[in-house]
């Protein structure tokens, strides 16, 4: 049973000061990799191929520094030392900035700040996870009223990052008094209803509630299955009057101000503070939704504690997230089975290893023994799935430029955001930037099919090839051309020097290459592609030797990232 705080003030206080707390260690007291824990015994461990492989489902792509600790210290320490590692306050480094800046700041500011720790951070799962569970929990620039709040977005973000090792039931509580929640799903002063005026509270929380954080559309068994009655008709989750009953539940939330109406919204605890609740435009009504039923003057926070209570627990939420989440960071397929094992971790809130370490606190919705079950689960280490064609995914824009800067540049380059991750949502850019989804349904629907496709005919979903077209395809190429070749012009320059002391031995540059990017996975006809090209730029007499082994370099890395086996992760 998940414990609640003791008043939704103290929860609120809480989650700044960790804020400023995270802020302030910044990644001084980050472990060192090799403090981990003991090194396995050499049969026990994973070889580079699987570590890599490990790690592209578990952080924003492999590096060799962590392919050889997990490789040395296995796959359950490396999950146990990230989630002792602290990750740093989007919202601290873009106050810092507001003051530095005498109050100029952007939202651009705050992706610089995403992309700088989704590519440096040291904390890579909770990166990464935090990463996943904003596509589920979705809010976007893309919408006029989130556009220009940079603290507010800052804010969200950092609810993403300090509740992505906690407990599901406290990110419902954290998303729904998000200030940035509140303005995208148009809740924030939400009224009760008024019958002379013909007023009656704004609906769009209380649907996306159900249908995108918590218990979806049809009724499911533990494995993520629907259910089905009589005829096999599908079983809807709630009905239009469960709608109207608990958009009541979400009245009266406004700015963390003295009044209702405040329209401070520049201040700045206004941006990033959790909502406050203004009992006089409650709903004073009682409300009946689901199996749950609140009485008439139920204030505005024990009404929420009450919906949110019932939607956590309620037997569809466990396979419903955990299937989206097993989506995000190993298979967009994965068996009923697998579905199955992660919602039992979800329920049990804990989760024991194949080494017999446990994960997760024994309580309902805690999210480490989520990640873990989902980590270490069969289908995600076995490597005979590979082999099956239905299995993996296909790997996220976002994901493969992260993974590629990682890499290939260096922290010190970094001092300026270029002008093509400020939006690398354009089609013709990457076509995703993490907080910039162009609805609520987030840049794809986990259950998407292609038309046309031979996923689809094999029954199939393929969510990311949702934005996968002619456009985007071309644009992935050229974007990532311009970055690897060094053609961006304003930051993030590559650093390609232990390569290049490779560059002369094309086997060993691509052998490299393959393990760093694509796990080892390579098709031998791919590798043979590679090698071909590569023989076809010599190098050259002294004077040209270094241009020509850095062209050797570029050319491989461009090939090798859009390669079949690195645009699906399997």
């Amino acid at each position: 049973m998940f414990k609640r705080p003791a008043s939704r003030r103290l929860r609120a206080a809480a989650l700044l000061a960790t804020a400023a707390a995270l802020a302030a260690c910044g990644e001084d007291t980050i472990q060192e990799p090799g403090a981990i824990g003991a090194p396995l015994a050499a049969a026990q461990r994973p070889d580079q191929a699987e570590a890599a492989r490990f790690l592209t489902q578990a952080s924003f792509g492999p590096t060799m520094d962590e392919i050889e600790t997990v490789s040395i210290y296995g796959y359950e320490q490396w999950i146990a030392d990230q989630y002792g590692r602290p990750s740093r306050s989007h919202l601290q480094r873009m106050r810092a900035l507001e003051i530095a800046n005498g109050g100029e700041i952007r939202d651009e500011d705050a992706y610089e700040s995403f992309w700088e720790d989704a590519i440096y951070g040291r904390d890579q799962l909770r990166q990464r996870a935090a990463f996943a569970l904003s596509q589920l929990m979705v809010i976007s620039t893309n919408n006029d009223e989130i556009r220009g709040r940079p603290l507010t977005l800052a804010s969200y973000m950092d609810v993403m990052l300090l509740d992505a090792f906690g407990n599901y039931r406290e990110l419902l509580e954290d998303v729904t008094y998000s200030p940035a929640m509140g303005i995208y799903l148009t809740y924030l002063q939400n009224r009760r209803a008024d019958e002379e005026r013909g007023r009656v509270p704004d609906e769009n929380y209380a649907r996306e509630v159900m249908q995108l954080f918590s218990i979806g559309l049809v009724e499911l068994d533990n494995t993520g299955e629907p259910l089905l009655a009589g005829g096999g008709v599908q079983i809807e989750t709630y009905d239009n009057d469960d709608i109207t009953e608990l958009a009541k539940v979400f009245t009266g939330l406004s700015w963390n101000g003295d009044d209702f109406w405040d329209r401070d919204e520049r201040a700045a605890d206004h941006q990033y503070a959790p909502l406050k609740a203004f009992e006089e435009e409650h709903s004073q009504e009682s409300k009946t939704f689901l199996d749950a039923f609140i009485p008439e003057n139920t204030s505005t926070e024990e009404s929420i504690r009450i919906a949110l209570d019932t939607l956590f627990n309620h037997p569809n939420t466990a396979p419903f997230v955990s299937k989206q989440l097993i989506q995000r960071m190993v298979t967009s397929n994965p068996t009923p089975a697998y579905v199955g094992r992660v919602a039992a971790a979800f329920d049990a809130g804990v989760y024991t290893g194949p080494s017999g370490r446990a994960f997760g606190s024994g309580e309902r919705g805690d999210l480490r023994a989520v990640w873990a079950a989902i980590l270490l689960d069969e289908e995600a280490r076995d490597p005979t799935y590979v082999a099956d064609p239905g299995y993996g995914k296909v790997r996220e824009p976002v994901v493969r430029f992260a993974h590629w800067a990682r890499n290939f540049v260096p922290e010190a380059n970094t001092n300026e955001l270029p002008s093509r991750l400020e939006d690398a949502s354009r089609p013709d850019y990457l076509g995703q930037q993490a907080y910039r989804s162009p609805s609520v349904f987030n840049f794809y629907r986990p259950g998407y099919v292609a038309p046309g496709s031979v996923s689809a005919g094999a029954g199939l979903v393929a969510p990311e090839m949702q934005i996968t077209h002619e456009t985007s395809v071309a644009g992935y190429i050229e974007f990532m051309s311009r970055f690897i070749q060094d053609r961006v012009g304003d930051g993030y320059e590559p650093d390609y020097t232990d390569e290049m002391e490779i560059a002369h031995d094309i086997s060993a540059l691509v052998a490299y290459i393959d393990l760093i990017m694509t796990n080892g996975a390579m098709r031998p006809e791919t590798r043979a592609r590679i090698e071909a090209a590569l023989a076809e730029i010599p190098i050259g007499p002294e004077s040209t030797e270094e241009r020509d082994r850095s062209r050797r370099v570029q050319a491989a890395l461009l090939m090798a990232v859009t390669s079949p086996e690195y645009l699906v992760q399997q």
